[in-house]
């Protein structure tokens, strides 16, 4: 956290045009113990931070003193095209994020199809586990994510009477309080699209766990791929929503290659946890967080 302070510090009071100040020194850092992936963790650490305790900044936004003194030979042979490709996005969604919300090309999407499963031999466990799979993976290669947010579209039009048997509360309130607490993925939208009629017991469920942000987030489309197009642009969706990124069966194709390529990460990830030992104060539990014991953590690469 010192790291962070000398990095990235915010400062009382406001500019003339209205805007919270922070000051970022870069050049603080020790590069021989030290990457430029640290400093973007130190930066985007201090802005949830600011964010958390100021709601206010969302619409002050922010304007930045940046101090390159100090800069050595080091510094700058780290600073490389990839990385500074990285810092740029970062640095730019952070200062249009406090303003407005960003442009929806910027952000990524997940589309997922819960009733393309079969109820009889998987169940909401093996979906969370994927789900949680995909985000770790995502994250793990393309950390801008948790400033650029994620937008969802969930096609319910498969979804059975034995697939909603399994969207118990528990079940429910566990993976809403992974998607809003659980990543820093900060979900952005959440569109929903050939709703059933009997998908309204289930989402009223899942609702009462979610935050108002999250509910005000949420967009019903019904089978209206127009209305559906207003949120999500048609370049990143599949031609079979409309869109003009491929086919469905392309997709599934090329993210079981890159799961498959990454499968020694995935399963060496599984190794980390938390030692809630060492928390000062009292230790979080699977109670405390979704008022049950149990998670999904768990997770089995064949």
């Amino acid at each position: 956290m010192a790291m962070v302070v000398e990095l990235l510090l915010p400062l009382d009071g406001l500019s003339v045009r209205g805007a919270r100040v922070v000051l970022a020194r870069p050049t603080l850092r020790d590069p021989n113990t030290t990457d430029m992936n640290d400093s973007a963790w130190a930066i985007l650490l201090m802005m949830e931070v600011l964010l958390a305790e100021d709601e206010t900044v969302a619409i002050t936004g922010v304007e930045m003193i940046l101090d390159g003194s100090s800069m050595t030979l080091q510094h700058t042979a780290q600073m490389n095209l990839t990385i500074l490709k990285k810092a740029s996005t970062i640095m730019q969604v952070i200062c249009t994020d406090l303003y407005v919300d960003v442009s929806e090309s910027q952000r990524r999407v997940m589309l997922a199809r819960p009733g393309h499963r079969d109820p009889t031999t998987t169940s909401m466990d093996d979906v969370a586990r994927t789900i949680l799979l995909t985000l770790d993976l995502l994250l793990e290669e393309d950390e801008t994510i948790g400033v650029t947010g994620m937008l969802v579209v969930m096609d319910t039009g498969e979804i059975t009477f034995q697939h909603a048997a399994q969207m118990t509360p528990t079940i429910m309130k566990k993976m809403a309080t992974l998607i809003q607490e659980g990543y820093p993925m900060r979900p952005k939208g959440l569109n929903y699209i050939n709703t059933p009629a009997a998908f309204d017991t289930v989402f009223n469920i899942f609702k009462t766990f979610m935050k108002e942000k999250m509910k005000r987030r949420t967009h019903f489309h019904g089978s209206d791929l127009d209305s559906l197009h207003k949120e999500v642009p048609k370049e990143v969706l599949p031609v079979e929503y409309g869109g003009t990124n491929g086919t469905i069966e392309d997709i599934k194709k090329y993210w079981l290659q890159r799961v498959d390529a990454r499968r020694d990460w995935l399963i060496e990830d599984e190794q980390y946890g938390v030692d809630e030992s060492k928390r000062p104060g009292k230790a979080k539990t699977s109670a405390d967080l979704f008022g049950i014991e149990g998670s999904f953590r768990k997770l089995n690469v064949d």
